[in-house]
């Protein structure tokens, strides 16, 4: 009795099948517990001067507060996650208070022009906005 064997693309087929599958369940595992939130913490030492949140530009960086300097001068506290490396930053939604980053869209209404990017347990970068709101 002779084996048949599969023909070589049917192989290979199931091989990429079986690395995509691994490849997505990795990543659908693992993304979610890195700190891509703005609630994250990021090393300062990798932070940039300028980022881009809500497709606005922010410099910054160098300027690093407590919670509760930051209260004590009045503003709002108001958490944005640059992206890893600058790539694919969030544009996060108003919190309780309704206080978020400036948009492009007027409409949106008041904006903080000033954004913080958490680098320690309670240590936050402080970035402005460039131009007006």
């Amino acid at each position: 009795m002779t084996r048949r064997r599969l023909p070589r693309g049917t192989s290979i087929g199931r091989a990429i099948l079986a690395t995509a599958v691994v490849i997505a369940i990795s990543v659908w595992l693992i993304l979610p517990r890195l700190p891509f939130s703005p609630f994250g913490m990021r090393a300062a030492a990798i932070l940039t001067p300028r980022i881009i949140v809500c497709d606005r530009d922010y410099h910054g960086g160098d300027q690093v507060r407590s919670r509760a300097e930051i209260e004590a001068r009045g503003g709002p506290l108001v958490l944005v996650d640059p992206g890893l490396f600058g790539f694919f930053p969030s544009c996060p939604q108003p919190d309780e208070n309704g206080n978020r980053p400036c948009t492009r869209e007027a409409a949106d209404g008041p904006c903080a022009t000033v954004v913080y990017v958490r680098v320690g347990n309670d240590s936050y970068a402080e970035y402005s906005l460039v131009g007006g709101p």
